[in-house]
């Protein structure tokens, strides 16, 4: 009789368990300030920032309105006088091929190529362009592989460009580094 009378209370109280556990799961799903996770299917977590937010719940959404994702396009430095052509002080972001980078006006030209890495992208150097009148550096040492500069989003659409500079068999190139850094880093908005 008592096996039976304990069956009984464990089976009921499998059945609450169950229950409770059904109603967490919904209220995950209705309220995700609740947690860091969500559950989008039966036992699936999800962290927050994976989540499709619609604008009403920014905090949660991909993008924020304050950092939108950098998106391919031709780029000006704020606080530069660029001329129409606007060669030193503008980026023309490509995702896909290359795109030519001046380091020095009328003198130093690299071509780039752009690589998304979270919300930021990665430029890294391909080689000297044709346009290049200078061959006081050591081209054919400098990484491909790694990024000479960083564009971090900014508020409005503005991006940030970060100059770290050559490298050579992993290593910053000291003797180098300046270059780039006066004529690229900054802040530049889209030019539409």
């Amino acid at each position: 009789m008592k096996l039976k009378l304990y069956s009984l209370m464990f089976f009921l109280v499998l059945l609450s368990c169950k229950n409770n556990g059904d109603n967490s799961g919904n209220e995950l799903e209705e309220n995700p300030e609740n947690s860091e996770y969500n559950a989008v299917g039966p036992g699936v977590p999800v962290e927050k920032d994976e989540i499709y937010q619609d604008e009403e719940n920014p905090e949660v959404s991909r993008e924020s309105k304050s950092s939108p994702a950098i998106q391919a396009g031709n780029y000006i430095k704020i606080g530069e006088n660029a001329t129409s052509n606007c060669h030193c002080y503008c980026l023309d972001v490509k995702l896909t091929g290359t795109s030519t980078i001046c380091l020095v006006e009328n003198e130093m030209y690299i071509n780039s190529r752009f690589e998304k890495a979270g919300e930021s992208i990665n430029i890294f150097y391909t080689g000297p362009s044709e346009e290049n009148n200078s061959n006081e550096l050591p081209w054919d040492q400098f990484d491909k592989n790694e990024p000479v500069a960083v564009l971090k989003p900014q508020e409005n659409g503005k991006v940030e460009l970060d100059w770290k500079g050559f490298s050579i068999n992993g290593e910053l190139a000291v003797d180098y580094a300046i270059y780039g850094k006066k004529a690229l880093e900054g802040t530049y908005e889209r030019k539409l």
